[in-house]
């Protein structure tokens, strides 16, 4: 893996994607630090020209093409490999990199503050140790990172022989497992792949380095320090279970740097196997090298050197907590990184005693460790000081930016700290993991371990630990007295709609942004190209009382856009801020926006605001109008109770809005306490079922009241249709009237039905206080992000606080309720619902 140095020459590929497509930043990068004469270099240059452009959409094919027309790529075995297994599954997918990034030569993050490497380097390697990775080879790769080396030696190895991959983090191993089930899930079904969460090199520290050079660090602390000598090195650690006794390999990946061979990996190879790795110290003027290590037939050991490696590769540790780089010797007078943003593999804790803990009294707090800050709660709120030591290769959900284009300038608001607020930094983040779970049997636990236990698998995503925080910050990079923007609204229609336009409106002439300069697209997307909907200008005085209204004085529309024409106008207007209010499908049209904006080099921020009256938005707490929704979805509910408890029998059928997520239904049928039974497209049920439990609660209750989501029960209704609506979602079967018809010849005029369908009421009514409190914060906080310079991104509330977060994460799936989750387990036991 590429680590920290690889994120700058990432902000290098989009610098020079603005410029004209240039060629790849990572192979400019190595000409600095090799000679221009390296033949692996050279080779690297061609490619560049073949695969970095922007002129054609990249691919799979394109890239493997690029590979083999550049020299890097020789064998048709690798070739095949490399085509097998999808490069986009392992760093775009999961990762929220921009769209062409995995099918180019460039790193791409991944996790971790880490990147996998670029695939001229993932050739490099494969084209060494493809002669030694036969069908029934056995295969080591220590330090596997996000497993796409992996899965390609898996392949060559394929059938009959197999990889064992230990990867110290877990986090990139779940992240490796959900790829690799997306991408080639044979592999782990066939057992050619075993991926281990283990800290292999634990015990590899095995002497002096043979060469007798010094080891040089590689972490944040030890940058440019060589280590003291020493009299005797530490005592060697007993092996891993997994290496402890285990086979000799044909061949061994070491997907980490090392300032020198470790003799234990030397020692695990098979006579006539090889062991292949980067060589170099993460930091300094000298290159990686990348080295292959021939064990012959006679156990005579043979080093030989294969040209630099144009980027940088992460150092190998040997310890769970990445304080220091491995080398043959340890590193003294470092300085501790601060807490752990990767969770590593886990190490036993057991507490000194049984006693129940003891609240200590008020007094002076210890000393903290160096560089760790404490957690400190108070009367206006919580948090932690950020330790200025951990200011590179932090585990951070990345958002992309224009700052690199774009001049730094003071904000409007610093003359009086923002009214004596404050200001947002760069570097607040806040958690995106809450909770951890003591196995996969705790309730709420589905993709705990990057895999999803229950019924869909692809809403499982692997996460950095923080997501940048929301809010205005001291320095922005637009001159809002030049600045140009536009509102859109797209989609159905949903409760705020009408505020955040507002809001947004209010802010960027806070900031100073003219009047003139600030227009409203007509009905959605295609108001940028269609002649009869004109843009209108957004002043203070039109967007004012707007928010007493439902709807959106903009109109919506749904259905496909012309992208490229959208695009050709926002460079025709001059546009330099454009904010999308939208759902998964207005989101994923501001996402492709940004990716044509970045591919014809128009200087764009593309933001959005996720909107969405099912809930159903990855990640975000909850969409602005949903609270609004249930209110109003309640008085449905409880109609269909004053319905039902007033007749004979009587049962009050109530379906409410969620196509694919029973968000509303479940929280509705909650928060109105009158709900017997509660349907939702997340939790399959049976009809007999059904019928049998109705008939027990109108013998126990004389009444019941029934609340349905529109998109359950899909799977009876509409088996086998196709049909799909202008924003390509299915066309849904009425499981209401269904539902009706077929309790009514249930009962045969022994109950008495009464159906109740609010349909669009609920999202049609201005807001309640709470979602218009809300839909101000997503307004300002939009237009804060826009002016740092922020771009490709959308703002929510996340785990209680507003962040910034990449459009492609929260696009991938709708978000749904977790059926052996707490809040759908709640609402069970609250009706006593039993399983239908």
């Amino acid at each position: 893996m590429a680590a920290a140095a690889a994120a700058l020459l990432l902000a290098a590929r989009r610098r020079a994607s603005w410029a004209c497509g240039s060629s790849s930043p990572a192979l400019a990068a190595g000409r600095a630090v090799a000679s221009g004469s390296s033949p692996a270099l050279a080779a690297g240059r061609e490619l560049a020209s073949a695969s970095g452009g922007a002129a054609a959409p990249p691919s799979l094919d394109a890239l493997v093409d690029a590979l083999r027309a550049s020299g890097v790529l020789r064998s048709e075995r690798v070739a095949d490999a490399m085509r097998a297994v999808d490069r986009a599954e392992f760093v775009q997918t999961f990762a929220g990199v921009p769209g062409g990034v995995a099918y180019r030569d460039v790193p791409a993050p991944i996790a971790c503050g880490q990147h996998a490497d670029s695939p001229s380097t993932v050739a490099r390697f494969l084209e060494l140790l493809v002669a030694h990775v036969r069908p029934g080879a056995r295969v080591l790769d220590v330090g596997s990172g996000v497993g796409y080396t992996t899965a390609c030696l898996a392949w060559l190895a394929s059938p009959g022989g197999g990889v064992l991959a230990l990867e110290k983090q877990a986090k990139l191993v779940a992240r490796c497992r959900a790829a690799i089930k997306a991408s080639n899930r044979e592999l782990l079904e066939n057992g050619a792949l075993d991926i281990r969460v283990v800290n292999a090199m634990a015990g590899a520290q095995a002497g002096p380095p043979p060469s007798g050079r010094s080891a040089v660090g590689g972490g944040r602390a030890q940058r440019g320090r060589r280590a003291p000598s020493r009299a005797a090195p530490p005592p060697a650690a007993a092996d891993p279970p997994e290496l402890a006794g285990a086979e000799r390999f044909d061949a061994i990946h070491l997907g980490a740097s090392v300032v020198d061979v470790p003799p234990r990996l030397v020692e695990l190879l098979k006579q006539g196997g090889r062991l292949v790795l980067p060589l170099g110290a993460m930091h300094g003027a000298a290159p990686q090298v990348l080295v292959a290590v021939d064990k012959a037939p006679d156990g005579r050991v043979v080093r030989s050197e294969h040209g630099p490696i144009a980027t940088r590769i992460a150092p190998l540790t040997a310890v769970a907590d990445d304080t220091r780089p491995w080398a043959p010797r340890p590193l003294a007078g470092a300085r501790p990184r601060p807490a752990v943003r990767c969770r590593s593999a886990p190490t036993p804790h057991f507490p000194a005693s049984s006693e129940p803990a003891v609240v200590k009294a008020p007094g002076p707090a210890p000393p903290a460790a160096p560089g760790v800050t404490d957690y400190i709660a108070g009367p206006y709120g919580s948090g932690r000081l950020a330790d200025s030591s951990t200011e590179e290769d932090e585990d951070v959900l990345e958002v992309p930016t224009l700052r690199h284009l774009l001049e730094p300038r003071p904000s409007p608001f610093a003359l009086d700290n923002n009214s004596g607020g404050g200001f947002v930094g760069d570097r607040d983040k806040i958690r995106l993991h809450t909770v951890e779970f003591e196995s996969t049997e705790s309730s709420g636990a589905t993709c705990a371990t990057g895999e999803n236990n229950t019924f869909d698998e692809d809403t499982c995503l692997v996460l950095p630990e923080w997501s940048i925080r929301s809010g205005p910050r001291k320095t922005i990079y637009f001159n809002p007295e030049t600045v140009t923007a536009a509102i859109v609204t797209c989609g159905g229609l949903c409760p705020g709609l009408n505020d955040v336009v507002q809001n947004i409106v209010f802010t960027l002439t806070d900031y100073g942004v003219p009047e003139d300069q600030i227009l409203g697209i007509r009905y959605g997307l295609r108001g940028f190209y269609e002649r009869e909907d004109k843009p209108v200008t957004l002043t203070r005085r039109c967007v004012d009382g707007i928010h007493l209204k439902g709807g959106t004085m903009l109109g919506t529309s749904r259905g496909g856009a012309n992208i490229k024409e959208i695009v050709r106008r926002i460079d025709l207007w001059g546009l330099d801020m454009v904010f999308v209010v939208g759902g998964n499908g207005g989101n994923a049209a501001a996402n492709a926006i940004q990716q044509e904006v970045e591919r014809q080099g128009v200087r764009c921020v593309v933001a959005g605001v996720p909107k969405s009256i099912d809930n159903d938005i990855l990640l975000v707490d909850k969409c602005f109008g949903f609270d609004t929704a249930v209110e109003e979805a309640q008085r449905a509910l409880l109609a269909a109770k004053v319905e039902a408890s007033s007749g004979y029998k009587g049962l009050g059928i109530v379906k409410l809005m969620g196509r694919s997520s029973g968000f509303i239904a479940m929280q509705a049928s909650m928060a109105s306490g009158v709900v017997d039974v509660c349907l939702i497209p997340e939790v399959p049920f049976s009809l007999d079922k059904l019928k049998e439990h109705v008939k027990n609660v109108l013998d126990k209750k004389g009444h019941a009241v029934l609340c349905v989501a529109e998109g359950a029960g899909q799977d009876i209704l509409a088996a086998g249709s196709s049909a799909t609506d202008a924003s390509g979602n299915a066309i849904l079967a009425d499981v209401g009237t269904w539902m009706r018809d077929e309790f009514k010849r249930h009962f045969k005029g022994e109950a008495d039905v009464k159906y109740i369908d609010p349909s669009y009421i609920i999202r049609s009514i201005p807001t309640t206080s709470n979602d218009r409190i809300y839909c101000k914060v997503l307004g300002q906080g939009v237009v804060h992000g826009a002016f740092a310079g922020y771009t490709g991104f959308t703002v929510g509330l996340v785990n209680t606080h507003y962040v910034y977060l990449p459009i492609p994460v929260i696009i991938q799936a709708p978000r749904k309720v977790n059926p052996k989750g707490r809040r759908w387990n709640r609402l069970k036991t609250a009706i006593n619902q039993p399983d239908l």
